[in-house]
C-alpha cells in the first residue's frame, strides 16, 4: 500500500515545452492506476485543533466553505480604446486587451457568484506554505489562484482568523462621499459576501464613512490611519500660522510631536498622559501660544471637560487612534499602501476623467 498525502490537484506535473492537454495526460487522474487509487478526505483542521481557542471551530467551518465554494462563473469585460483616434491602426483593441497593468483589473474578469470579487493568491507562496503552521498568514488576492484548493491552503496554514490577514481589493467609484453612499457600498459587499464580519478595519478620519460603518458592522474595530492623525494636527498647525516656528524652533517641534506620541502609549494611560503634559513647565510657560492647539486636541482626540469635571466624548474616540495594540501585534499603522495605490489609479486615469467632465 501505498500513502500519498496532500492534494495533487493543487499542482501539475512540469514537463518541459509542454502543452496544457500533456501536463493533463501526465496528472495521477489520467494513469491506469488511477482505478486502484482510494481517496480519502481529511475531516478536521489540525492547525485549528491544536490552537485551543474558541474562534478556532468557527474559522474550521470558514475554511470548508472555502474549499467546496462552487458556483457559476461570470465573465465582465473592460471598455478598452485609445485616447488619439489617429493611433488606432497603431493599437487594436485586440492589443490593448492583452495588456495587463499593475493595479487594474484584467480585461477579462471572471468572478464567480457567491464568492468576493477578487483576484486571487500567488502560487508559489501557497505551494511552499502547503503543510506549515503559522503563528501569522498575510495573503495577497491580486491574483487570481490558477489551480484547486489554493485558497484553502493559504487560509489553513493558521488556526484562528485573527492570525490571518487578507489583502482583496475592491474596485468602487462612488459618485459622493456621504454616508447613505457609503452604506450603499457595504450592503453591496454584504450581499456578495454572506456572513461578511470583517475583525478590523483601517480608515481616514472621515466621519460619514465611521458612521456607516458602526450601523452595517457594529461588532468590526475601526482603526484610523496615524499618518492621517498627524496631518489632522500639521493642518491645526498651519492654521494657527505656526508652520514658521514648527520648523525653526527645535523645543516647539519637539514638544508639539508629543502630543502626536499620545498614539504610542496605553489607551488607559491616555488621558493621565495628556494631562501631565499641557501641566509641563513649557506648556505653562507657553499657554497663550498653545492655547488653540490645545483646545483643538481636546475637542477632537481627547475629550473636553464639563461642569462636573468629567471630560466629554471627543470628536474620534482615542481607541480609534492609538497605535499601541496595533505596534505589539506587527499590525498596520497607516493605509498608506491604499492611499499610494488610489494615487496611481487616479493618475492613470486622469485624462478619461477629464474627458468625462468636459461632456
Amino acid at each position: 500500500m501505498i500513502l500519498l498525502a496532500g492534494d495533487f490537484r493543487q499542482t501539475l506535473p512540469v514537463i518541459p515545452r509542454s502543452t496544457p492537454a500533456d501536463e493533463l495526460n501526465a496528472c495521477l487522474k489520467s494513469s491506469n492506476l488511477w482505478k486502484h487509487v482510494k481517496v480519502l478526505h481529511l475531516s478536521k483542521n489540525m492547525c485549528v485543533e491544536l490552537q485551543n481557542d474558541q474562534s478556532g471551530n468557527i474559522f474550521s467551518k470558514q475554511l470548508i466553505d472555502i474549499e467546496q465554494s462552487t458556483g457559476e462563473s461570470r465573465i465582465y469585460k473592460s471598455v478598452d480604446s485609445v485616447t488619439n483616434q489617429d493611433d488606432v491602426v497603431n493599437y487594436p483593441p485586440e492589443f490593448i486587451n492583452s495588456l495587463d497593468l499593475p493595479g487594474l483589473p484584467p480585461y477579462n474578469l471572471q468572478v464567480k457568484v457567491g464568492s468576493f470579487p477578487v483576484r486571487l493568491a500567488f502560487a508559489m507562496t501557497i505551494n511552499k506554505s502547503q503543510e506549515q503552521s503559522l503563528s501569522v498568514c498575510g495573503i495577497n488576492l491580486e491574483n487570481p489562484c490558477f489551480s484547486h484548493g489554493q485558497l484553502y491552503v493559504a487560509c489553513s496554514c493558521v488556526g484562528k482568523p485573527s492570525d490571518l490577514f487578507v489583502y482583496a481589493p475592491v474596485y468602487i467609484l462612488m459618485v459622493d462621499r456621504s454616508k447613505d453612499a457609503y452604506i450603499e457600498v457595504l450592503k453591496a459587499l454584504k450581499s456578495v459576501v454572506s456572513n461578511l464580519m470583517p475583525q478590523r478595519i483601517m480608515v481616514d478620519f472621515k466621519m460619514a464613512f465611521i458612521s456607516a460603518y458602526k450601523d452595517e458592522f457594529p461588532t468590526t474595530e475601526i482603526k484610523c490611519c496615524f499618518f492621517h492623525f498627524q496631518q489632522c494636527s500639521w493642518r491645526k498647525i498651519q492654521s494657527c500660522g505656526l508652520q514658521q516656528m514648527y520648523g525653526d524652533d527645535v523645543e516647539f517641534s519637539m514638544q508639539i510631536r508629543l502630543l502626536s506620541a499620545l498614539a504610542f502609549i496605553p489607551t488607559i494611560n491616555v488621558i493621565r498622559t495628556f494631562e501631565e503634559l499641557i501641566d509641563s513647565t513649557y506648556f505653562l510657560e507657553n499657554e497663550e501660544l498653545l492655547s488653540p492647539i490645545i483646545d483643538y486636541f481636546e475637542d477632537t482626540w481627547i475629550g473636553r471637560r464639563n461642569r462636573n469635571n468629567r471630560r466629554r466624548s471627543p470628536q474620534f474616540d482615542f481607541c480609534m487612534w492609538n497605535c499601541y495594540d496595533s505596534v505589539l501585534k506587527h499590525q498596520p499603522r497607516t493605509n498608506n499602501a491604499v492611499r499610494c495605490w488610489h494615487h496611481a489609479f487616479n493618475s492613470a486615469l486622469a485624462d478619461i476623467m477629464l474627458r468625462f467632465e468636459n461632456l
